[in-house]
């Protein structure tokens, strides 16, 4: 089944993280499309006389864009599945980002270090806590230095809908990519929901089976005990997942990991793996 994912890209060809992470991640890429997405200052698309200053932005983002291409194109990816959007910024990088993913109805947008930084604030329930708050119709997937050799995908559900919406994306995503066992992870509050926990993981399987993954590539863990975050933090410093995939809850809805401190833990951690958040 075709995917199609949106990867922002910021004008600095050092770091490219989300591209990065796609090219490495990604090894079934026929059927995977990547639309490169750029917002640029209403200044550079003005179309008037530029400025040197401008001039150097034109040139670092053009720079930037066929850096991004080549990633791909060496990892496999063909040319044909690649395209480039440039806009010009109108209702601020982050809302014009929300605004293009749902519009291009992408199956994922892609972050990389401009959007993990700016998203890093929003994830703060100081900063435009509105936005946030607003329902956004598609999977977001923040990226810092990935390392190539990392495999895999820990899915964390707690039972909201949330979770089982990014378990959902993620066997969409993943079914045909056989190099990556997946497995999902439910924290125990206490030891007398052991039941309900092992029902939660039990939809999550099934989840991740109806959309075509094999069940030897899939294998479940209940721990009892803890702070979802501190587990998470320590199955990955033991198993170096590529991927970490969690559901984020919003106002009036049940509360799940991706709200408040587990959030913040994560993303301060947030290196060498992608987060896949849901909502």
């Amino acid at each position: 089944m075709n995917r199609h994912v949106l990867v922002t890209v910021s004008d600095n060809p050092s770091y490219l993280y989300g591209v990065r992470f796609v090219a490495g991640f990604f090894r079934n890429v026929e059927k995977l499309k990547v639309t490169l997405f750029y917002v640029a200052p209403p200044e550079a698309m003005a179309g008037k006389k530029e400025e040197d200053g401008e001039k150097e932005l034109i040139a670092r983002v053009k720079e930037a864009l066929a850096t991004a291409e080549h990633i791909l194109v060496q990892n496999g990816f063909k040319r044909e599945n690649i395209e480039f959007k440039i806009t010009s910024r109108k209702f601020g990088t982050v809302k014009d980002i929300i605004r293009e993913g749902r519009q291009g109805l992408y199956d994922a947008v892609v972050l990389g270090r401009r959007g993990y930084t700016i998203f890093e604030k929003l994830f703060s329930y100081s900063v435009s806590r509105e936005i946030l708050e607003r329902p956004i119709p598609f999977p977001v997937w923040i990226c810092r230095e990935f390392e190539k050799d990392r495999r895999g995908c820990l899915v964390c559900v707690d039972g909201s809908e949330a979770a089982f919406a990014v378990t959902d994306h993620v066997g969409f995503m993943l079914s045909e990519e056989s190099l990556h066992h997946i497995t999902v992870l439910h924290v125990l509050e206490t030891r007398e929901k052991e039941e309900e926990g092992a029902g939660i993981l039990e939809k999550a399987v099934e989840m991740l089976r109806e959309n075509g993954v094999p069940a030897e590539r899939i294998s479940v863990e209940m721990v009892a005990g803890g702070k979802p975050a501190d587990v998470i933090l320590d199955k990955l410093k033991r198993e170096k997942y590529a991927v970490v995939a969690m559901g984020k809850t919003g106002r009036g809805e049940k509360k799940g990991w991706f709200r408040g401190s587990c959030c913040d833990v994560i993303l301060n951690h947030l290196k060498g793996f992608c987060l896949w958040v849901g909502r």
